[in-house]
Order: structure tokens, then sequence, then C-alpha cells
């Protein structure tokens, strides 16, 4: 009993030090996306109310990506601000995936800063989802979405 208490705390510490030290604080009317099969479900159908985007570089996207995702290499979310302030995409939800989480997070909260409302952080990285997904076939090439 003693050495499942002592390991309870030891998992509940490092989720802590990870939500709270490694990532970016995250205001909590941000919708958090922590589940691989969640937006599995949601690739399924089509929500022509979200703006999905990857920030990972153009040359890894190329290489691999998830279908409806578009591509706008960002480390710190202003070229996701720009394109979306262009596009006149503020009222749509907006889902931000990168490699690990941590590019996602500084996007949403410079949006965040910039008064975005309907915003979804997906906590997991690209490579997350992939091996979570029993024969995922990424898409290849270029973005044909208009982010360039």
């Amino acid at each position: 009993m003693k050495n499942r208490i002592i390991l309870g705390i030891a998992v509940l510490s490092i989720f802590m030090v990870t939500v709270f030290l490694i990532k970016p604080k995250i205001e909590k009317e941000v919708c958090l996306l922590y589940n691989e099969k969640e937006l599995a479900k949601l690739l399924e159908e089509d929500y022509p109310s979200h703006v999905m985007i990857d920030l990972r570089e153009k040359k890894d996207y190329e290489e691999g990506h998830i279908k409806g995702f578009i591509n706008i290499p960002s480390k710190d979310g202003v070229e996701v601000l720009e394109y979306l302030n262009k596009n006149n995409l503020q009222n749509k939800y907006i889902y931000i995936m990168c490699y690990s989480g941590n590019r996602a997070a500084a996007a949403i909260s410079l949006l965040q800063d910039k008064n975005y409302q309907h915003l979804i952080y997906i906590t997991f990285g690209y490579d997350e989802f992939v091996n979570s997904q029993d024969g995922f076939v990424p898409e290849v090439g270029e973005c044909d979405c208009l982010a360039k």
C-alpha cells in the first residue's frame, strides 16, 4: 500500500512538472486535446468551421502530415496570427499541432493575447498521433492550402 502511494505521488509530481514548468502557461478557456483518438475521430468528419494548423517545418510537413492540416511553420505563432488575420478566420475553431506541443503552446498564448476565442491546443505531437493510429497513412507533398 505504501509503495502505491509513493508511486502515485511520483507520477503526480512528474505530471505537475511537465504541465507547469515545461509547457508554457495556457489559459483555462483554451480547449486542451490530450487524446490522439479524439483527434482521429474529429478527422473522420468534415467541419468547415475548423482550421487545423501544423506548425512543423515545411520539409517535415511535406514528408508526412495529417490530411486536413495546413502548414504554417512557426516557433512563436506570429505567422499563424498573420495568416488568420489576413484570411478573416478569427471566428473559426483553431486547432494547433506541432512536433511536441511547445510551438503550439506558444502560438496559442499569442492568439489568446490577441483575443482569439476558439482555440484548441493539441498537447501531443505529430509523431505521437501517427504512432497511435493503426494503419495511418500520412499525406505527403506541399500544402495546397494557401498558407504559403
